[in-house]
Order: C-alpha cells, then structure tokens, then sequence
C-alpha cells in the first residue's frame, strides 16, 4: 500500500510538470517504471489485487475511480500512460476512470502494451512470483537490511482463478485495545512454520524487532518436462538458528498443482516444536479429512505429508480470532479459515503440503507427482 502511495504522490507530481512544461529526469521515469512493474507482476489479473503485505494505514490519495480500496490498477494504469503514452491494460474497465479525468480525451488514443505477467524476481526487496496457467504464487525472502515490520519470512501467498486462496493476515491497525494488530505481525499469522510457538526475530516494543532475519535464495528454475515446465524456487532463513534450526522452503509450480516443501534442519539435538499454518480463502465448505482440507466450492485441496503422524488443526469462525484473522482494510478484521499441523521431533523433518484439485499418489516415502518423485522423508 505505500508503494502505491508513493506512485500517487509520483502522479500528481507529473501532473503538475506536464502543466508547467518541465521535463522529469530519466533516471526518475526508470525507477518509477521498476515500481510499476514489481506490482504489475506480482498482481492478480482478475482483481487487480495484490497480495496483503507490509503495512497499511488505508491511504490512497487522490483516488478517481470507483474501485474497490484493494485494486490497485487505477495508479499503475494511469502512472504508466503517463511515463509510456500507453495503456498498461488491454481491457477496458472501472479502472480507467482516474486516466480519463486526467487527461481527458488524450485517453481514448492511446494503444494498450498488454505486458504479459510472467516469473518475476525483486532480489533486493525479497519478493518472488511464480506463474502457472491459473494460478499465481508470491514468496517471501529477503535478508532485512532496513526496520521489518512483520516476522513473515517464507511466506507464501497463493492465488487461483481471482481468489486468494493462502493470503497474508494483513496489519489490522496500530493501536488497539485487544492487540489483535501485535499477532498479526507475528510469524503466526503467515503461511510459514514456527518453531517453539516462537517468532523468527524477537519483539522489542509494538514496533520494533530485534536479530533481523537473514535468508537466502538457493534456486528459482524451470525444468522442461515433456508434458508442462515445472518452476522450481528453494529458498531458506536463518531466524530460528538460536534454537539450532534452519528452515527451507522448496516450491514447485505446474499448471494448476502447486507442491511446498518445507524442511526443518535441526542441529541442536533437541525435541523441537513445529507448527505449519495455512490461512486459507473464506470458502464455507472447507472439510478435514485424515490427512488433507479440501473444499468441493473452488475445487481444491491442501493435503499434508510427514514422515511421522501429525496433528491436523482447522479453526473457523470469530470464536477464534486473532489466530484466523485477515485484515484487508485498515481497522477492519474478519475471520478466515486457517488449517494448522503440528509436530514434534528432536531430527531433521521434512512437511510437503500439495495444494491441487486431486489428492497425487504418495507410494513407499515417496510422492509421485507429475513426472517427478519426491521424497517425504528428508534426505539425511
């Protein structure tokens, strides 16, 4: 939301300069170009949505259109007409109400780019995004070089057909007397795992964070297979090493199947607490099976595998907030339901959750899933 802030702020500044005849710096143009392309990117093209992270006050000055607070292609449209003298979207739409009251009839002659979405990297800024056929995933990890507002390394955000299907909890607000806004920022509230009930970096106040979180990128490739490429990404963070632990998260993305691989490398020698979260899209049919939630409405399932037996946990309803709340507008906080496993052990562990319409087969250790193998328990 602030980097959409800072676009508006840009907008009405080259308003003002193609009013007073001023040229605006090349280098200028090329980093608000970066700005625009990270959000176009990592967008949802049914919505114009963007996943819910980092901070969120509710700002979005200046806004000349009846969308909704959560879209975000008014500015992008209009800002990159403005810097390219094209459109950014083929299709018309709501959205393009801000460009023409902007520029009025200057709007209806501008040729659209239609610039495809495809995997993206911002390595600088810790953000990833995945592209399949009808679905889309953003990862989280990044090295914290300036002050972190959330403990959310890892993280995943998928999105599927327009719908949000694994979202990020949002902020909530700053203040509140519940302080709902405090567990929301915590590693908890976002779909990674914990360690100990613990968070990765260590709260100092209601804003601050102390032992900032360090990761690496260890792969982001697409392997061709005979029948659809697979898009391999593998990351890890370093946030719970003061309890001798490593996490790594490894994600492969195919048409319309996605497979996390998350395995937990424990050094310590000592029994370790691990807790996977999944804050899930607010369909009302979610149903837990033995191994798996799955929801007949979107035609999809999470189904979990663990070398040892794990608790299956699903919360539902308000009775449960803040553990499954979303905040999608500022001071605005709903329920949505969120499934948890959770597991002990003092060795290395490995959790593979398979989010898919069908459940793949998982024979002697091993998963099968399109023309690879993957094995279940975590290779010593």
């Amino acid at each position: 939301n602030y980097t959409r802030l800072a676009l508006r702020v840009c907008t009405i500044g080259m308003m003002a300069a193609r009013r007073c005849h001023e040229v605006i710096p090349q280098n200028v143009c090329d980093r608000l170009r970066a700005a625009i392309s990270s959000l176009y990117q990592m967008q949802d093209s049914v919505t114009g949505r963007l996943p819910n992270y980092g901070a969120n006050d509710g700002a979005n000055i200046m806004s000349l259109s009846s969308c909704d607070y959560l879209d975000y292609r008014p500015v992008l449209q209009t800002l990159h007409c403005l810097l390219n003298q094209t459109r950014l979207y083929a299709l018309s739409g709501p959205y393009d109400e801000e460009l023409f009251w902007l520029l009025d009839k200057e709007a209806k002659s501008l040729l659209a780019d239609d610039v495809v979405r495809r995997d993206f990297s911002a390595k600088d800024g810790g953000f990833y995004s995945i592209r399949s056929d009808y679905s889309f995933a953003v990862i989280r990890c990044h090295t914290h070089k300036s002050r972190p507002g959330q403990a959310d390394m890892l993280h995943l955000d998928l999105w599927r057909k327009g719908k949000n299907i694994a979202c990020d909890a949002g902020t909530y607000q700053y203040f509140d007397d519940r302080n709902w806004g405090e567990f929301l920022r915590t590693t908890a509230a976002h779909n990674t795992i914990t360690v100990d009930d613990e968070c990765q970096m260590r709260k100092a106040g209601r804003f601050l964070w102390l032992d900032w979180t360090q990761a690496k990128l260890l792969q982001f490739k697409t392997l061709d297979d005979p029948t659809e490429p697979i898009v391999i990404w593998s990351g890890e963070h370093y946030g719970y090493e003061r309890f001798g632990v490593i996490h790594r998260r490894t994600v492969y993305g195919c048409v319309d199947d996605w497979v996390v691989v998350d395995d937990l490398l424990n050094r310590s020698g000592s029994a370790r607490r691990y807790q996977l979260a999944w804050h899930l899209f607010g369909a009302s049919d979610w149903r837990t099976q033995e191994n798996s939630i799955v929801s007949q409405d979107i035609d999809l399932g999470f189904y979990f595998y663990g070398q040892r037996s794990f608790k299956l946990e699903f919360l539902s309803g308000a009775a449960f907030l803040p553990q499954n709340g979303i905040s999608l507008y500022y001071g605005n906080i709903s329920s949505t339901p969120v499934a948890r496993v959770t597991v002990s052990s003092r060795e290395n562990f490995r959790w593979i959750t398979v989010i898919a319409p069908s459940e793949p087969a998982v024979r002697n250790d091993n998963l099968h899933w399109r023309s690879m193998t993957i094995p279940t328990v975590i290779e010593r």
